[in-house]
């Protein structure tokens, strides 16, 4: 097999090995949590779509939740789908790693700030979630704060009438490159600009988010990741 992009990686010998070699390289990480900070009502806890489903990607979905008692967006990423060797499991954890790593390295206004992330392993039992509703399939909590108003592809609420008006819509879009323009001058493109990537606050906030595929560029200044 391939060897590892990175070292701290090299240890992944399979699905169980993912978690826990995330730990490891992240405990140190003051924003890294215990899986028990995160709560979850128990229609969360399902299967397919809910009330507290905010919405869903291609490794997992983005529900509310609450961290330490308060109102939170949750994005739960799946490890199982995306491995089916040790390559693909030091891959993987490599990818998530990757999405932390930039989302903690970023700060700006029109991009969606990460609150703090959790692993929970197969066995974790959790406010909210069944024994065996882990089983198997290991996950990343990625823990932000909830966008009410929806996305650009779906807004919620006064965002409806708002984006009617074309000023309002390239506000957004005006806002949107901002956070881009800053990804690019600090070395990180984020290569997965759409819609539902947008969100939207409760006033006039406006955050790009979903880093998963944020990838390093060569710049005059270099990059903020390795």
């Amino acid at each position: 097999a391939p060897p590892p992009m990175c070292p701290w990686s090299a240890s992944i010998q399979g699905l169980d090995d993912a978690v826990p070699a995330l730990v490891r390289h992240f405990q140190a990480q003051p924003k890294y949590v215990a899986p028990t900070a995160v709560s979850f009502s128990a229609a969360a806890g399902g299967a397919g779509a809910s009330a507290d489903e905010l919405g869903a990607g291609g490794f997992g979905a983005v529900f509310r939740g609450k961290f330490r008692s308060l109102p939170h967006a949750v994005k739960r990423i799946k490890v199982a789908p995306i491995v089916s060797s040790a390559h693909d499991a030091r891959l993987a954890a490599e990818m998530i790693a990757r999405e932390i790593e930039v989302s903690l390295a970023l700060a700006h206004v029109s991009l969606m700030p990460l609150t703090a992330f959790a692993f929970a392993e197969q066995d974790a039992v959790v406010s909210g979630l069944g024994e065996d509703e882990l089983s198997g399939s290991p996950e990343v909590w990625l823990i932000m704060t909830e966008a009410v108003g929806g996305t650009l592809e779906k807004p919620k609420g006064p965002w409806q009438e708002r984006l009617r008006d074309v000023s309002a819509r390239v506000d957004v879009l005006a806002k949107v490159a901002e956070a881009l323009v800053f990804m690019h001058a600090s070395g990180v493109a984020h290569l997965d600009l759409k819609p539902p990537n947008i969100l939207l606050g409760a006033g006039s906030e406006v955050w790009l988010a979903d880093l998963g595929l944020a990838s390093p560029v060569r710049t005059a200044a270099g990059s903020v990741l390795p």
